[in-house]
């Protein structure tokens, strides 16, 4: 499951941070995430990005949660 958590301000520096951390980590996935600022409810998730060992199962598992 996830570990550490990284927020960037933009979509770009996401995927820029996730192929950096992607040459060092195990495993790593730029997950986007759009939610409702005052309810803080998720209103869509995507992974624009993997890089390394990822689960199959990974993004059935982060839409559980």
């Amino acid at each position: 499951m996830p570990g550490q958590r990284l927020p960037a301000k933009t979509k770009h520096h996401a995927l820029n941070e996730g192929q950096r951390l992607g040459r060092t980590a195990e495993g790593v996935a730029v997950i986007h995430v759009t939610a409702d600022d005052e309810t803080g409810k998720v209103s869509s998730l995507d992974v624009p990005a993997r890089h390394g060992a990822i689960p199959e199962e990974f993004e059935e598992q982060i839409r559980a949660l």
